[in-house]
């Protein structure tokens, strides 16, 4: 078991400290790093057993989906998502051509020939 340490959630992939460990060649010395595996390798730990378990979604009595783990059948909380990926504003907002501006018809010198 292991705490995850980054994700890349465009290739699916997480690092597990300790977990998957290669030899790396990082300033002349071989040093041993973690490398990347599937997210579907890693399982949530039971808050009640403090062990790995697969988790099943169920719906509550008052339509709330919710993380029960299969093993205990204990409701695992769902971490808020705004604190982990904020909103990403445009590259630059004062470049962006406007639609108006976009659509205008500035090359009339093929019309007319």
């Amino acid at each position: 078991t292991g705490r995850v340490v980054a994700c890349d959630k465009y290739k699916n992939r997480v690092v597990v400290e300790g977990v998957n460990l290669r030899r790396r060649l990082r300033n002349g010395k071989f040093v041993m790093a973690e490398d990347t595996i599937h997210y579907s390798n890693v399982n949530l730990l039971d808050p009640e057993t403090g062990k790995p378990t697969r988790v099943k979604w169920r719906f509550l009595e008052d339509g709330e989906k919710v993380r029960i783990a299969v093993k205990s059948g204990a409701m695992i909380p769902i971490p808020d998502q705004k604190e982990f990926d904020p909103p990403k504003k445009p590259f630059n907002e004062q470049k962006d051509t406007g639609l108006d501006l976009a659509m205008k018809d500035t090359y009339t010198a093929a019309k007319e020939a």
